[in-house]
């Protein structure tokens, strides 16, 4: 029996989605998510024009996870999110709001751990982020992409029942 294809199978090998997962994930490896599966992201208040459009997102296992690292370090599920998927702030990623779907059609995506991050600004290296190693991320290519020229892009179609809450993103206190 043939493996399904996900809708978004011509944007799943081109470079540019290869090379975006490729910066962002370990031991990636390409799979098919089918319609049912829960999926969330962590995003920016300022930037809700991205918030169901952008590739990097979690399923059901990781988001429990980030919400157990948040209740026993007690720190804000905001906070969590970053540390446990390595989410550098040069990115300009608040990690203020989260958001979630139901799929409703089949995707195929690269997952795997996210990479530790050390930015560099002016040759110096800033704080490493070393996520959790238990946590797996999804690049899901295509979402802001449309299938036909005059379609709305592809994440209207696959993802169903949208919804979004703000979080607290705050940092523990330094001691």
């Amino acid at each position: 029996m043939a493996a399904t294809q996900g809708v978004n199978h011509a944007f799943m090998n081109t470079k540019e989605a290869q090379n975006e997962a490729d910066k962002g994930l370990r031991a990636k490896i390409s799979m098919t998510l089918v319609p049912g599966l829960l999926l969330y992201r962590f995003a920016s208040s300022d930037r809700s024009e991205r918030w169901y459009s952008s590739p990097w997102w979690i399923g059901q296992s990781p988001y429990d996870t980030i919400e157990r690292y948040a209740r026993e370090n007690r720190v804000t599920l905001g906070w969590a999110a970053r540390v446990c998927l390595a989410v550098d702030p040069l990115w300009r990623s608040r990690c203020d709001v989260i958001v979630g779907a139901r799929l409703a059609r089949p995707l195929e995506v690269w997952t795997g751990t996210p990479k530790t991050v050390r930015s560099k600004v002016e040759q110096k290296y800033l704080a490493r982020w070393e996520p959790d190693r238990a946590v797996t991320q999804l690049y899901i290519p295509g979402l802001s992409q449309p299938l036909a020229p005059s379609a709305q892009a592809l994440w209207h179609d696959v993802l169903q029942g949208t919804w979004h809450r703000s979080v607290s993103n705050n940092p523990p206190p330094a001691h």
